[in-house]
Formats: C-alpha cells, sequence, structure tokens
C-alpha cells in the first residue's frame, strides 16, 4: 500500500527462574499485646499427603527474598517483640536461590538484636538438617522446641498417608536430634482414623508415641477432603471411633507433657500478660514452649528467670528469681 513498515524492536528483562516468587507478602507489623510475633518465610507443598488439600489450594513450594524476611523482622523487633516464630506450610524446606533454613537463621541472627529470640513454628522431620541442629545447639537465641508432624505411628498407615518416612526412620532422627540438643522438647501432630485405620495400626501409633515421648500431641480426627489421594479409598472409619481414639490420644497427651516438663526446675518464661482477674499472675511460655504461671513477679514484661515450683494441669507454677 505504498506504506513502509516499520521493524519493531521488543526489549524484555529476562530474570533467572530461581528469582521469580509468587509470594504472598502481606506482613503484620505489630502482634497486639504480645512479645511473641510471627514472620511468614515460605509458602507452598510439593508433598502430595494423601489426606491434604494444602498443594491444591496453595500450590507450589516458594520462598520469601532473605532481604525481605531480614527487613520485617527488623521492624517486628523494633516494635517491642522478643521473639520471632518462623512460619510456612514447610518451614523447613525454606531456599532462595543457595540459601537455605540455617543460612537465613544465621542471617537473622547477625541482623536483629541480641535479645531476640527465635522459635521454628514446624517442621517436617526430613527437613531437619544436621546444619539446623548444630546451629541450634550453638546459639541458645534459637529455642530448644521443635514440632515435628508424624501424623501417625504405623508404617501401614504411614504408607496409605503417603508419608516420606518409616516409624523406625522417625525414631532414629529424634534420638540423633536429642543428642545434638539435650535440653529439646519436640512436640507432635497426629490423626486419627485415617482411612482403613485398624486397631492394630492404633495400637502401634499409641505404643510408639510413648516410646518416642513427645512434649505435647496436637490430635486430629481425619476429615475428608476433596481432591485428595484418600478421598477415593475405601475403608472410612466409623466418626465414633475416630472420636475415641481422638480422647485417648488427648489423655496420653497430657501425661507426655507432664513427663517432659518434670526434667525441669528452673527455666526462662517470655510473659506474655496477666491472668485474666488475677493481676498478680503474669502468663506466658518456657523456651520449650510449656505454659507457665509466674506468681508476684517484679517484672511483669518480657523475659524472666524462674524457679518451678510445681505443675497444675500442665502449666508450671513459678517464681520469679531475683538477680
Amino acid at each position: 500500500n505504498g506504506i513502509e513498515s516499520k521493524e519493531r524492536k521488543l526489549h524484555f528483562e529476562v530474570s533467572p527462574i530461581e528469582d521469580i516468587s509468587d509470594f504472598d507478602n502481606m506482613p503484620i507489623g505489630h502482634f497486639e499485646h504480645q512479645h511473641r510475633a510471627f514472620l511468614k518465610i515460605q509458602d507452598g507443598c510439593n508433598q502430595y499427603c494423601a489426606y491434604c488439600q494444602i498443594p491444591l489450594a496453595r500450590g507450589p513450594e516458594r520462598s520469601q527474598i532473605p532481604a525481605e524476611v531480614i527487613k520485617t523482622a527488623r521492624s517486628l523487633t523494633e516494635t517491642g517483640h522478643l521473639e520471632l516464630v518462623l512460619t510456612g506450610i514447610h518451614t523447613g524446606r525454606y531456599s532462595f536461590r543457595k540459601t537455605n533454613l540455617s543460612m537465613l537463621l544465621s542471617m537473622l541472627l547477625e541482623e536483629t538484636d541480641e535479645n531476640v529470640t527465635f522459635r521454628i513454628s514446624s517442621i517436617e522431620i526430613t527437613e531437619v538438617t544436621d546444619e539446623l541442629l548444630d546451629l541450634m545447639a550453638q546459639n541458645p537465641r534459637i529455642l530448644p522446641h521443635l514440632h515435628i508432624p508424624i501424623q501417625a505411628g504405623s508404617d501401614e498407615t504411614l504408607a496409605r498417608m503417603k508419608r516420606p518416612y518409616t516409624v523406625e526412620q522417625f525414631k532414629k532422627r529424634v534420638s540423633e536430634i536429642r543428642k545434638k540438643v539435650p535440653d529439646i522438647s519436640i512436640s507432635t501432630d497426629v490423626i486419627t482414623g485415617f482411612v482403613q485405620e485398624s486397631d492394630e495400626e492404633f495400637a502401634q501409633t499409641v505404643k510408639n508415641l510413648e516410646e518416642i515421648g513427645f512434649s505435647f500431641l496436637h490430635v486430629f480426627p481425619y476429615s475428608r477432603r476433596k481432591g485428595t489421594a484418600a478421598d477415593k479409598m475405601s475403608g472410612f472409619i466409623d466418626a465414633a471411633v475416630a472420636k475415641k481414639r481422638t480422647h485417648e490420644l488427648l489423655k496420653l497427651s497430657d501425661q507426655l507433657r507432664q513427663n517432659d516438663m518434670k526434667r525441669f526446675k528452673t527455666s526462662e518464661i517470655l510473659l506474655e500478660g496477666p491472668e485474666n482477674n488475677h493481676p498478680d499472675i503474669m502468663l506466658g511460655y518456657t523456651k520449650q514452649y510449656h505454659p507457665a504461671k509466674v506468681l508476684h513477679p517484679v517484672q511483669t514484661s518480657g523475659r524472666i528467670e524462674v524457679k518451678i515450683l510445681g505443675i497444675e494441669d500442665g502449666v508450671f507454677i513459678c517464681e520469679e528469681i531475683q538477680r
């Protein structure tokens, strides 16, 4: 048409795929009336356990940029938070470029005030590396508590759940963890009444939970979820049976917590506030994440050393050690 076509040149900036992060960065800048704050560092899951919808709902694993994690951590500590809890769907699989969870923790230790401590919210047994344990053993600012979901204490149940370990592998790793960090407490999640869970399998679970000696149990009856592998199985357990098993494990959890708490004569408590209707009693948690009541403390905020007077209904009764 006598019109001279012109070549268009398109310019693209191409970044390494490792740099692409579809991470929902909505940090909370302040947790009202709490010294403890939660810091999300990871999202998504690639594991596809048979009972779980998280990979379908939250997508593949992805991690927050280290600089953003540090920025948020500093902001939280500047507003008075003394303990930061690192959270994620798979916190232990945090990975951004060449930075793993242990490296990120090392950065956080360097970039935050020495009075700030760190806690890992939940981590899979397959994600607890020697590097992480060495860092915990060397630095008391990483608190000696890990919440490691086992979900069942029977190999047959674990196989149907599509969990990536056996009971013996779990036990062996817990033993190694305790050797490296002797004062650690380890809690766990358990699902009761999973598809086809027999009385024998449940009895194995009870026995193995007792032998491992967790500090407490979070217990959940199995709940059917559309789109999961378990939803397509046969042999669903009656709700009344699952409820009975749940109550049995909750009673076991009380005993396990009591056993773990008996190890301690003194502790460090992070105070959170007064008990309702009792302003002379302060509530808080130990480094091992056991609840505590402190009677008539002189210091009513922050972190204090206490002598443990006793245990009532799974709660330490303490008095402040005066320095």
